[in-house]
């Protein structure tokens, strides 16, 4: 009853969520994280009593301290989840970019759990964290700190500015690193700040996750993030998380694991490398789910891309000293394919690959797969594929249509196999034998196919044509001075172009024939070739016919290439017959209507003549 009176009076007062109020909330959080306890007689008496700031006794005073905000901090939790607001909650200017108010006050609540597990690193490393922390409250501002109160008091204060401290912490390192020995830098330093910064971090993930599905469930999520989200913990700022992590593990790479020949220090190295590796990488996947808008689909891949960059710096150096374990599990977590095939290629990991294609087969790992197969020149085992990955093969090999006829064979579609190879030999341009060879094949599927659904034979005519086309253009090599330029396949009216330069009666024919064949794609010059062709037998003679009078014998015009044309083709296949154009488009051609003629009249007469000749025999 008194939590639904509350929630009545909280509605009476604010009917809806406003910036305003947006605003008003962040900062009772913010209030709550950054109070300063210290100011109670108490806490200050209890720090003048500690000789030394950093006994345990102070430090002591320090944690209950952030254990009190802790308590105060989920109160505040507990009331917007019991009013009805934390779901209403809206956005709110954070420094230079804006986020939504629940991953703020979220942000706050990690921060102090944070704080607590960074006090007990205090404990074990004091010398190292309170000469950062000195560093980084020179760089902040103290406005409003009680008096008398000592450095860890006031740093541990400001909750939400604690983790300037980590790059405070690398400045250090990098200070001392000129004048300490790698011995020293190793054992004072990198396996310290490590440490440091994986108890950290691990702290604040964890109280993230235990919180997950309470305060962030994945339909509140994907509602309030509209623009790109990155957590407090994955900031590439100067002084970010993301810039800490990738320097100190460059450090650790370049001089930790340089610095020492000892097994039993590099395990440790590379155990601390592995989870902040982790941590580093982890950051990028709520950042990119939040890119995952339409409008941000350009930024979505710049981090992408940065992500496979980053994974790939990251993973190398175990790979590297031959951590193959530590390396699978980071490429497995964050779907660096190009590792987990190599991994698997070079330790005959087969079993393990079949279980990535099945584990990752909504991410397009098979995809992945196939393609390197490619790139690696091992192109036989995309056929060696199990039967239930056949139409994966068959699907990624559309775009390879040079394999994908393979895969339809193995699969038994010799249909589809014989279409694709016809295609490939229609578009094969550069060399003639390889188009012979795949109509070849393509015949073969096609009469495989004809066989399993006993379908007449007439589907063959298409590649049949096709085959002829190049007994011709093999027949024209004996014909042609040029033997070179038959190696590539010729179009067909280029082959017809060709066999018309010389007098040979038969090439003339042959060129008709190629004609006939080839109609279906000489569509839109069927009407103009043919008289192209019998305008060249005219103009190979042109002297010859320019001189004709009526005085001309029948033998005479007989012997002409033109007239030996007509008659070989009445004396071929009739129906070729029917590609000769009318006598009267003939007469019309530019070649035929020249004015140079001595007597045009007896042209024209014998034309018709032979022309009459020619169609009384098709009509025969």
């Amino acid at each position: 009853a008194d939590e639904a009176q509350c929630r009545g009076a909280c509605r009476t007062l604010f009917p809806s969520i406003t910036p305003e109020l947006d605003a008003l909330i962040v900062r009772l959080s913010e209030d709550l994280a950054n109070d300063q306890a210290v100011a109670d007689p108490y806490w200050v008496e209890r720090d003048a009593m500690s000789a030394d700031p950093r006994s345990t006794a102070a430090l002591l005073t320090i944690q209950q301290s952030l254990q009190n905000k802790q308590k105060a901090h989920e109160l505040l939790l507990q009331f917007l989840l019991a009013v009805g607001w934390w779901e209403e909650l809206g956005m709110v200017d954070n420094g230079d970019r804006q986020m939504s108010t629940i991953h703020l006050i979220g942000e706050h609540d990690e921060k102090l759990v944070a704080a607590e597990a960074l006090l007990t690193m205090n404990l074990k490393y004091p010398e190292l964290l309170d000469a950062s922390i000195q560093r980084s409250l020179r760089s902040r501002s103290e406005a409003g700190s009680p008096p008398n109160t000592s450095h860890h008091h006031r740093f541990y204060s400001k909750v939400t500015d604690i983790d300037h401290v980590l790059s405070a912490l690398l400045e250090y390192e990098a200070e001392r690193s000129s004048v300490s020995s790698p011995e020293d830098l190793l054992e004072h330093f990198i396996l310290p700040i490590n440490d440091i910064l994986q108890t950290y971090l691990n702290a604040a993930l964890r109280s993230r996750h235990s919180k997950l599905a309470i305060l962030y469930p994945k339909d509140l999520f994907s509602r309030i993030i509209t623009n790109e989200y990155q957590p407090w913990t994955a900031l590439s700022s100067v002084n970010g998380i993301r810039t800490v992590l990738l320097k100190h593990i460059g450090f650790t790479v370049d001089r930790g694991l340089a610095s020492t020949a000892s097994t039993e220090s590099q395990q440790v190295l590379f155990g601390q490398l592995f989870h902040l590796a982790d941590f580093l990488l982890d950051g990028y996947l709520p950042q990119l789910e939040s890119a995952s808008h339409s409008h941000l689909s350009k930024r979505a891949a710049a981090i992408q891309q940065e992500l496979e960059a980053v994974r790939h710096d990251v993973i190398q150096p175990f790979l590297d000293h031959g951590e193959l374990d530590r390396a699978r599990q980071l490429a497995e977590r964050y779907g660096d394919f190009s590792t987990m095939v190599n991994l698997c290629h070079n330790q005959q990991g087969d079993d393990r690959l079949q279980s990535y294609i099945s584990r990752f087969s909504d991410r397009g790992f098979s995809e992945f797969l196939f393609k390197w197969y490619l790139d690696k020149g091992q192109r036989d085992m995309l056929f060696k594929q199990h039967k239930s990955l056949h139409p994966k093969v068959a699907a990624f090999l559309q775009d390879h249509p040079t394999l994908g006829w393979m895969q339809s064979v193995q699969m038994g579609r010799y249909d589809e196999a014989s279409t694709t190879l016809e295609m490939l030999a229609i578009n094969e341009k550069a060399n003639l034998d390889r188009r012979k060879s795949l109509f070849s094949l393509a015949k073969l599927s096609k009469l495989a196919h004809l066989a399993d659904y006993n379908i007449a034979d007439d589907q063959l005519s298409g590649i049949g044509i096709w085959q002829e086309l190049i007994l011709h253009q093999e027949d024209m090599k004996h014909k042609c001075d040029n033997m070179e330029s038959f190696s590539v396949p010729m179009e067909p009216k280029a082959m017809i172009e060709l066999l018309v330069q010389d007098n040979v009666a038969d090439n003339f024919v042959q060129a008709f024939q190629i004609l006939d064949l080839a109609k279906d794609q000489l569509s839109d010059e069927i009407q103009s070739l043919p008289v192209f062709i019998l305008c060249q037998a005219i103009a190979r003679e042109y002297d010859r016919w320019l001189a004709v009078t009526e005085d001309e014998t029948q033998d005479s015009i007989a012997s002409t290439l033109f007239c030996r044309v007509i008659i070989k083709l009445m004396n071929s296949r009739a129906h070729i017959l029917h590609l000769l154009p009318w006598d009267t488009d003939l007469l019309c051609s530019e070649v035929l209507s020249n004015d140079d003629f001595q007597n045009p009249d007896a042209v024209r007469f014998w034309i018709n003549a032979i022309f009459q000749k020619a169609n009384g025999a098709a009509v025969a």
